[in-house]
């Protein structure tokens, strides 16, 4: 891959986020970067990325911190939806952003082998 292709698909995406809890800045940026870098490598094929976070039980605790990542893909009409639950706002956030890069290389790969693409991998 030439030098301005890797910079390319590696340049910043921008993340909106919104919560619906209490969220301090510091988590904020910890959610930004942790989706920022499970993305990065996708950024020419990805619009827009809506981080939202929610509490749903509020202060009685329990497995409710919610982490839903809807992502709009620059080669197609579909939004990726992800969702995950946990007792830890970061535990939901890392699950989510692992299985967001899985579901749009997977959509990417799609759209590349529909368009009469080819891959070829390196033998190493």
């Amino acid at each position: 891959m030439s030098n301005s292709a890797r910079e390319h698909s590696a340049r910043p995406i921008s993340i909106s986020i919104r919560s619906a809890a209490s969220a301090p800045a510091a988590l904020l940026a910890t959610v930004e970067r942790r989706v920022q870098n499970a993305l990065r490598r996708f950024g020419a094929h990805i619009r827009a990325v809506r981080v939202h976070l929610a509490d749903a039980n509020g202060p009685r605790g329990g497995v409710d911190k919610e982490c839903t990542i809807a992502i709009r893909l620059a080669v197609s009409p579909r939004l990726l939806l992800i969702e995950d639950v946990d007792r830890a706002f970061l535990a939901a956030v890392d699950r989510a952003a692992d299985r967001a890069g899985h579901a749009v290389a997977r959509a990417v790969h799609a759209t590349h082998h529909r368009a009469g693409w080819t891959f070829r991998h390196a033998r190493g």
